[in-house]
This record gives structure tokens, C-alpha cells and sequence, in this order.
């Protein structure tokens, strides 16, 4: 069951798909939507370019990456919904590809938990804002956080980007 906002039966839905086939094959598309109604700290383009620069060293080839970005409320009622767990989390990504298909995904994340965060953590909040955003496509990419060897691969892999796109 996908989120009342991915549903593209709904009347509710938000979502403005893009036409996917009036795209070349292999690129990948990368649609944003902030109905958090606050002001993300890094631009739409700074985004696309971090999502772009982890998809090719990680080897994704096309598809469609969506993010929205959610108030607590909306975030909290997604994680009960569909993951059953009843508190704020600043990520939550949905894949609905098959392997070896081109990616299809979409990543809720909330910009409030995510600047409590970077209070919590001693870091600024565009810091913050890109791990999280690094996270959540590592997700996409395979990468795991169940365990404690897996946890520790996606902090050393959060890092690395974090140090390459010059966000550390």
C-alpha cells in the first residue's frame, strides 16, 4: 500500500508526476516537493546535484527519485501508517522498483526533526539536512541500518559523501 500522497488514484494526491516517457533512457529524474511550508537550507539545484553525484559512484541509472518534505504531524502519521511505529523520524524511504529495473522511489523527510537534530548533534543544520538527505539515497542504493555492522557501514558511507560534496 503506498502513502495517500503517492496513491495516483487519490483525489488527495499532491504529487505531479513527471511524464517518464519523454525521458531519455538511463537519466535519472529527481522530483522535489516541500509541504513542510518552511524554507529548506540548501536550494532545490544543490539537492538534485547531491542525489546526481551519490547515484552515479553508486551506480544507479535512471528512474525517478522523489522527496517531499513533510510537517512532524504528516511524518509521524506515515511512519505508524506503513511502518507501524509511532514516533517522529527525520526519513522514510519507499522503493517500488524491482531489481535490475530503473529506480522508482520516493523519501519523506521532515526539516523540523532534522534542524532538532542538528541541535541534538552539535552540527548546523545544513549539515544535517545533506546526511539525512545522503541516507536516505544510500537506502535506494541497498544500504542497511538494522544492525550494528551495517549502522556503522552507513555512517562511513555518509561521511564519505558528506566530505566529498564539501558538507562536513
Amino acid at each position: 500500500m503506498l502513502p495517500t500522497s503517492l496513491n495516483s488514484d487519490s483525489k488527495e494526491s499532491k504529487i505531479r508526476w513527471p511524464d517518464l516517457s519523454r525521458v531519455d533512457e538511463g537519466s535519472l529524474v529527481i522530483s522535489i516537493e516541500n509541504e513542510s511550508g518552511l524554507e529548506l537550507p540548501v536550494s532545490e539545484k544543490e539537492i538534485e546535484g547531491i542525489i546526481a553525484s551519490i547515484a552515479t559512484e553508486e551506480k544507479i541509472s535512471g528512474g525517478h527519485i522523489e522527496l517531499v518534505y513533510v510537517i512532524p504531524d504528516e511524518m509521524i502519521r506515515i511512519n505508524t501508517e506503513f511502518l507501524g511505529k509511532d514516533y517522529l523520524t527525520d526519513n522514510i524511504a519507499f522503493q517500488y522498483d524491482d531489481e535490475g529495473d530503473p529506480i522508482e522511489a520516493t523519501i519523506y523527510q521532515c526539516p523540523v526533526r532534522i534542524e532538532e537534530q542538528a541541535e541534538e548533534f552539535g552540527t548546523t543544520f545544513v549539515s544535517e539536512f545533506v546526511r539525512v538527505l545522503i541516507h536516505g539515497v544510500l537506502h535506494l542504493c541497498g544500504y542497511r541500518d538494522h544492525v550494528e555492522a551495517e549502522k556503522q557501514l552507513m555512517r562511513q558511507k555518509e561521511e564519505e559523501f558528506l566530505r566529498k560534496l564539501n558538507y562536513f
